[in-house]
């Protein structure tokens, strides 16, 4: 064994090590050794264990963006001794750089035989033109240890050849080996999925909670399974005659929609999981990734689609999990069209949120009005947290019949965060 474009050898572990990880990064990946000297003798590592914590810490604080997800550490014996192996892929954020360094040509490394370089200039600007072209769904995995039978059995279920013929055209496959597709797809992904039933919005006490991984299409499904087992059914006799209407708490389309789009737009670049709560009246989906920068919330709202995993996005397609593109959000809003509380979407930076309130019936809903309403004969300025607790209702609820009140224009709103309060118009 010896050094070359994907092979570098370090007898000791230092923060020079960093340029190396960066070059390998930015141009096809690589395995870095730790403990083989440069001429390629064993000399191996003592404390291997904290050799690789170092490691791990190096990768998080001096590159930029995160590599996290595009390498891993690992130890192994060679010749008998211990040697730490930091293995980084080709990654999807490119151009990856040290941090201290910033974005400029010292602080940008590429791969050039058994050499790290600084990048040029003119080398530079290429990287950042392409970047947007190498998502990291088509990026080669770190992990090419893959098995499919959890996918392969979903396929099954669905009618669906599921073989390598169809591995390679959904994308599993980039010069011979798995992609980041193909590694979220597989059993072994850690990119999952953390929910609880909670008894109050204090998040204190767990009702039941559970963490699920491996395959996405699994996920879906596990996931479904787990809300649909605290969705409560409920009943109502007709208004046209004694025939009893079933219905869940919370619509089932909704909770579909709302589940599959988490998996299919978040961010899998980035490290988390996808937490889903549910809270005595609200179930409540979060996912890590905001939205493209090419699309707005209005055009969220009206069905136009930004997909971040369009190869993801196009499995669920062929299992006709999703129907058409883009129409996610508008059929989660037509299961709130006739129920008061409404759907709730917040969007940062890199977190996407929505919330979803129990169905209500009408019943009752003008007279709780009414008393809100009749508050306000008593006080003239109320908060939100005044009206429920007079009422003995939720904060979602409260926060609802406010908003009501607002949007007919009985009453007004002024301040803001805490020092919000309405009044009678």
């Amino acid at each position: 064994m010896k050094e070359d474009d994907v092979t570098e050898f370090k007898s000791e572990l230092t923060k020079n090590t960093m340029k190396t990880a960066v070059a390998f990064a930015n141009t096809k990946g690589g395995t870095i050794y730790i403990g083989i000297d440069d001429g390629g003798e064993v000399i191996g590592v003592e404390n291997v264990d904290d050799i690789s914590r170092c490691a791990v810490q190096l990768l998080t604080d001096m590159i930029r963006p995160d590599i996290t997800e595009s390498s891993k550490v690992r130890q192994s014996k060679i010749a008998g001794a211990d040697i730490v192996e930091i293995v980084v892929c080709e990654g999807s954020s490119k151009p990856y750089y040290l941090r201290e360094k910033g974005l400029r040509s010292e602080g940008v490394y590429v791969r050039r035989g058994p050499a790290s370089v600084p990048a040029s200039e003119a080398l530079l600007r290429k990287m950042l033109r392409e970047s947007s072209t190498l998502t990291y769904e088509s990026a080669v995995a770190v992990e090419q240890d893959l098995t499919f039978n959890t996918t392969a059995q979903i396929f099954a279920d669905y009618e669906v050849e599921f073989g390598k013929q169809q591995m390679a055209s959904l994308g599993f496959y980039k010069e011979g080996a798995y992609t980041n597709l193909a590694y979220l797809l597989s059993d072994q992904c850690a990119q999952g999925i953390k929910l609880a039933v909670f008894d109050d919005e204090s998040k204190n006490k767990f009702l039941d909670r559970e963490e699920i991984y491996g395959s996405v299409l699994g996920q879906a499904e596990k996931a479904y399974a787990f809300i649909t087992k605290h969705n409560p059914l409920r009943a109502e006799i007709g208004s046209t005659g004694l025939k009893r209407l079933d219905y869940r708490a919370y619509p089932e389309s909704a909770v579909r929609e709302v589940l599959i789009n988490a998996l299919v737009h978040r961010d899998y670049s980035i490290n988390g999981s996808i937490l889903v709560s549910m809270m005595p009246d609200y179930l409540q989906v979060s996912s890590i990734g905001g939205l493209n920068p090419d699309i707005g919330y209005d055009d969220l709202l009206m069905g136009i689609s930004s997909l971040r995993n369009p190869r993801l996005a196009g499995v669920f397609y062929r299992l006709k999990m999703i129907e058409t593109y883009g129409t996610g959000i508008p059929r989660m809003l037509k299961a709130y069209q006739n129920n008061l509380l409404k759907p709730n979407i917040e969007l940062s930076t890199n977190v996407f949120k929505v919330t979803l309130p129990m169905i209500e019936t009408t019943a009752g809903y003008d007279e709780e009005l009414g008393e809100v309403l009749e508050l306000f004969n008593k006080q003239e300025l109320l908060t939100r947290s005044e009206v429920e607790a007079a009422l003995g209702i939720s904060r979602s609820k409260a926060a609802n019949l406010l908003s009501q009140l607002v949007t007919a224009g009985k009453i007004a709103v002024s301040g803001a965060g805490r020092n919000t309060k309405y009044q009678l118009r």
